[in-house]
């Protein structure tokens, strides 16, 4: 039986530590998936424009 805060659609807990007797925060996998997606696409843009930038023929 898990008691522990209440969870919605962007995190939840689970039992975690020594003998599962604490409460840990997780984020749901869809979170996580689409941050790292969003990151990235930040990193390419920067990348992208940094090469652009550089090779610009004014």
């Amino acid at each position: 039986l898990f008691i522990g805060p209440q969870s919605n659609f962007i995190w939840y807990y689970t039992c975690c530590g020594s003998l599962f007797a604490d409460c840990c925060f997780r984020l749901q996998t869809w979170v996580i998936v689409t941050l790292a997606v969003i990151g990235i696409l930040a990193l390419g843009a920067i990348v992208i424009s940094l090469i652009r930038c550089i090779f610009c023929c004014d």
